[in-house]
């Protein structure tokens, strides 16, 4: 039996629609915890980013779902990572950061595509 042509012209039209909306990566925001909360959940309390810059020291957190396969940032405590050797746009699938606030170039999947982004 032939497959009916309309079931397969609806779902490349899926198919192609899905691949086509790229997420875009976001900076995510996390609650501001003291010194003292944030070891208590087992964080690292000190200046993110650029060092000898001028932030404030504050609370980076350990995530629970970290190494968990991901398609999109949303579906982490943190961020979908990608594989380093990804290229921008790629289509490909990544795993949950280890913490919650990143630093550096990385790449991120969003969407199922990669992004590569530069964070201070």
């Amino acid at each position: 039996m032939a497959p009916n042509p309309k079931f397969i012209a609806v779902a490349v039209a899926l198919a192609v629609g899905t691949l086509g909306c790229a997420e875009e990566w976001k900076l995510k925001t996390f609650p501001e915890l003291s010194e003292a909360e944030c070891k208590s959940r087992g964080g690292d309390f000190y200046r993110i980013g650029i060092p000898g810059g001028s932030s404030p020291p504050e609370c980076n957190l350990p995530t629970k779902d970290s190494g968990a396969f991901c398609t999109s940032s949303v579906q982490c405590e943190g961020y979908c990572l990608g594989p380093d050797d990804a290229k921008h746009g790629a289509f490909t699938s990544g795993k949950c950061s280890e913490w919650q606030k990143l630093v550096a170039c990385r790449v991120y999947v969003e969407g199922w595509r990669a992004q590569h982004v530069c964070v201070d």
